[in-house]
């Protein structure tokens, strides 16, 4: 019922996100990579990948888009590692804070997956700048300690959320033995 094409919101680029997601669990990879590049589509005609564009917007709503952009970024990062696919989108936003989030408990959970994508940066997906993976000795010699050091596990995430971050984590080692 809602034109979220011709009347987008930030709410609206979370539309064709969760039809990604339910398409992934049925295990429809086309339709669900090509709604995943729609959201970020989306993201980058609203200027959102911009940091300017949050200078003008209340704290709240900076928040809010803000992790958003870094559910994409992650988003495609997996999809990109998965099913070795391009990336799209440029990381260069600010990370919100758990200190800045509603519910910290829940947030620092997503902050630790986002500190593991960001580690992986460049070598096991591309930056975004140029489209690919940049792959060297030394990047590939340094990753195993980047991705240790980049696994945070606070005290207070649940066990579902120590469970999803620790197996991203292993997951990337083992692509970067493979």
């Amino acid at each position: 019922m809602v034109d979220y094409k011709e009347e987008a919101t930030i709410n609206c680029i979370l539309i064709p996100f969760f039809l990604h997601m339910y398409h992934c669990s049925k295990n429809v990879l086309f339709k669900a990579i090509l709604l995943l590049r729609e959201a970020l589509t989306l993201y980058e005609l609203l200027g959102l990948d911009n940091e300017s564009m949050y200078e003008t917007v209340e704290e709240e709503e900076q928040e809010s888009k803000r992790k958003v952009l870094w559910l994409l970024v992650i988003t495609e990062r997996a999809h990109a590692i998965e099913y070795d696919a391009g990336v799209l989108l440029r990381n260069k936003i600010a990370l919100p804070g758990p200190e800045d989030d509603r519910d910290p408990v829940v947030f620092s959970g997503f902050l630790s997956l986002v500190h593991l994508f960001v580690a992986a940066e460049g070598s096991l997906v591309g930056s975004g700048t140029d489209g690919g993976p940049t792959f060297s000795t030394e990047l590939f010699s340094q990753l195993p300690q980047r991705l240790r050091d980049s696994l945070k596990l606070p005290s207070y995430s649940n066990g579902v959320q120590r469970t999803n971050i620790c197996v991203t984590q292993q997951r990337m080692r083992m692509l970067v033995w493979q």
